[in-house]
């Protein structure tokens, strides 16, 4: 089970803004430079060893997610990389799995913590991080659902990745996400890993809800992802970091 015990004391958390700075970006560690296989990608990162040593770059992540595959044994559960904002709003990784099994095992699992709307943020046609086509889950999800005799939504904002949402695309979503949860739903937002877009959009629903302004509302996202066992950074980009940061409480 996830751990709501909230009890933020506006205290900074546990990434500075100098780690944030040093993150990777659209113009250092994506195929803009025309990579085409992920060990390229890996060499690149393994050069910037301050990046390695701060992040534990590279994460191996359980199935749709996992980014050079068995080349490490280590591999982190879906429920492990999902956390709550609040009680009524969960944000994470893809729960869909090139494995059918783990696919199903995923999307239980946050049926049973109550979710009924899924919320992704991913364009469509977009791959994992070892270029496979990704495998949808919305019909699974709608399937598990009414099995329970409950009605599980599936929306989309498409947000290209590691890209800021516009101004325009962060109030639909944010709109979504509360108007959901004033309707009594529990919302699961995600993107591919979790980190980037999904950071930026909870980022600034904190703000929104006035949280958290400016770089306190990144520190009460740290704060939230406490229990997140990758300890990656969210969000992940400059463009990312600098929507939450302006993010204005009301908006």
């Amino acid at each position: 089970m996830i751990n709501n015990q909230h009890s933020w004391d506006g205290t900074k958390g546990e990434q500075s803004m100098a780690k944030r700075k040093t993150r990777f970006t659209e113009a250092t560690l994506w195929p803009d430079k025309g990579w085409q296989d992920p060990w390229d990608m890996l060499d690149e990162i393994e050069a910037q060893q301050d990046y390695l040593n701060d992040y534990r770059w590279p994460y191996t992540f359980r199935g749709t997610t996992s980014l050079l595959g068995s080349q490490w044994d280590q591999r982190v559960r879906f429920d492990g990389r999902v956390y709550k904002v609040n009680d009524s709003f969960l944000a994470g990784p893809f729960p869909g799995d090139l494995d059918r099994a783990q696919q199903t095992e995923n999307l239980t699992w946050l049926l049973d913590q109550g979710v009924t709307r899924i919320i992704s943020l991913m364009e469509r046609g977009e791959r994992d991080w070892r270029m496979r086509p990704i495998r949808e889950y919305n019909r699974e999800a709608k399937a598990l659902g009414a099995k329970r005799g409950i009605k599980v939504a599936c929306d989309r904002f498409a947000i290209r990745d590691l890209t800021a949402p516009t101004v325009k695309q962060t109030v639909k979503v944010l709109d979504r996400i509360d108007r959901s949860m004033a309707d009594g739903e529990t919302v699961y937002v995600h993107c591919l890993g979790g980190y980037g877009r999904t950071g930026a959009v909870v980022g600034c629903w904190i703000a929104r809800h006035g949280l958290g302004q400016g770089i306190n509302a990144l520190d009460y996202l740290d704060y939230i992802r406490r229990d997140e066992v990758t300890k990656c950074v969210s969000p992940q980009t400059q463009p990312q970091i600098a929507r939450v940061i302006g993010w204005k409480k009301g908006k």
